[in-house]
C-alpha cells in the first residue's frame, strides 16, 4: 500500500462509519482470490457493506512532480546565465472535463446533401465517443527529467551567445542566420521539454550559479457548477479505468456495495470550500450492477450518492 492510500483510506472509514453507523474492518489483499475490497463492516440491522477506495489523479502529474523534486539544479561550466525550465503536467480537471454540449444532429436530408457534396457529417454520438476517449487518466507521454539540464546544455549556451534569455523568445534576430539558428535551436529545446516555459536572469552571486533549475508547474480552469464532479465521476467510472473498482466490489457478497472516490487535484476543491454547504451536486450518476453507493472526497467536501440523489454529509 502506497503513501497516498495511507493516508486516504483512515479518511474514507471514519466518513463512511460516522454516516453508516457501522463499524468497517480492514480486508488483506489476496492475489490468489482475485480483486478484494479495501473494506466490509455490518450495520446494526444486519445489512453488510463493502467499501473499495480509489484515487482519481493524472498517474503523470504526480510522477513528473516526483521527478522534479528528485532533481537537483545543474550547474553548468558553459552557461553564464541561471535558467528556469517550467515542466508542466494536467490535474485531473484538466484531464477529465465534463460532456459537452454538443448540438444535435441535423435531419438526416440535410446530413445526405452535405455528404453528396464531399463532406462528413460528425453527429453528435461520435463527438461525444471522441470527447470520453480523449477524456482519461491513461499514461501519456511525458518530459524526461534525468539528465535535462546537461541535454539542453548546448543549446541553452547558443541562445546565450544569440542574447536570446527566454523560450519561446518574441523577438526576432535582424540577422538571416542568426535568426534561423535561433528558431532551429528553440525548437530542439521545446522539443526535449515538452514545450517548457524557460527564463533566465543573471545568477545571484551569494546563492546561484550559472546552470538550469528545473521547476514543476500546473494550471486549471475552475468551474462553480458542482454538476462538474457527477460529470467527471461518470466518465471515469464509464471508461475502462473503472474496471478494478467494479470487479472489486462484485467479488463481494455484501448487501451494498460503496465505492470511495478521492478526486485529487481537482479545481473544483476550491469551489466547494467556498460554497461550503451548497456544494451539492444534482445530476444523476449511471453506476451498473457492481455499485450501489458513491463517496466523493472534494477538498472539504465529502459527498454521498445513492439512488439518484447527493448529499454532503
Amino acid at each position: 500500500m502506497g503513501q497516498r492510500e495511507e493516508t486516504q483510506l483512515p479518511i474514507v472509514k471514519e466518513a463512511i462509519e460516522k454516516h453508516e453507523r457501522v463499524t468497517l474492518h480492514r480486508l488483506e489483499p489476496n492475489p490468489q482470490h482475485g480483486p478484494t475490497a479495501d473494506f466490509e463492516g455490518t450495520r446494526s440491522d444486519g445489512t453488510r457493506l463493502s467499501v473499495e477506495h480509489k484515487e482519481l489523479v493524472p498517474g503523470d502529474f504526480l510522477a513528473l512532480s516526483q521527478a522534479v523534486r528528485d532533481y537537483p539544479p545543474y550547474t553548468s561550466q558553459m552557461l553564464s546565465r541561471t535558467w528556469w525550465v517550467a515542466v508542466s503536467e494536467d490535474p485531473l480537471s484538466e484531464r477529465i472535463k465534463p460532456m459537452p454540449n454538443f448540438p444535435d444532429d441535423p435531419p438526416q436530408e440535410e446530413i445526405d446533401s452535405w455528404e453528396e457534396a464531399g463532406f462528413k457529417t460528425v453527429l453528435k454520438a461520435e463527438r461525444e465517443e471522441q470527447h470520453r476517449r480523449r477524456n482519461t487518466l491513461r499514461r501519456r507521454p511525458q518530459v524526461q527529467i534525468k539528465n535535462l539540464g546537461q541535454d539542453i546544455e548546448n543549446d541553452l549556451a547558443v541562445l546565450e551567445s544569440l542574447e536570446v534569455y527566454s523560450v519561446p523568445s518574441r523577438q526576432r534576430l535582424d540577422n538571416e542566420q542568426d535568426e534561423l539558428t535561433r528558431r532551429q535551436t528553440e525548437h530542439r529545446i521545446r522539443h526535449r521539454t515538452h514545450n517548457a516555459i524557460i527564463s533566465s536572469h543573471e545568477p545571484h552571486e551569494e546563492f546561484e550559479k550559472p546552470g538550469v533549475v528545473v521547476h514543476f508547474s500546473w494550471g486549471y480552469t475552475r468551474g462553480l457548477d458542482p454538476n462538474e464532479i457527477a460529470e467527471r465521476i461518470q466518465l471515469w467510472l464509464d471508461s475502462d479505468e473503472s474496471a478494478n473498482l467494479k470487479a472489486s466490489l462484485l467479488a463481494s457478497d455484501a448487501d451494498q456495495r460503496h465505492a470511495a472516490l478521492f478526486l485529487s487535484t481537482d479545481a473544483m476543491a476550491e469551489t466547494a470550500k467556498e460554497q461550503g454547504d451548497k456544494f451539492v451536486p444534482t445530476a444523476p450518476l449511471s453506476l451498473g450492477d457492481s455499485i450501489d453507493v458513491v463517496w466523493a472526497f472534494v477538498g472539504p467536501a465529502v459527498l454521498r450518492y445513492q439512488s439518484g440523489s447527493w448529499l454532503r454529509t
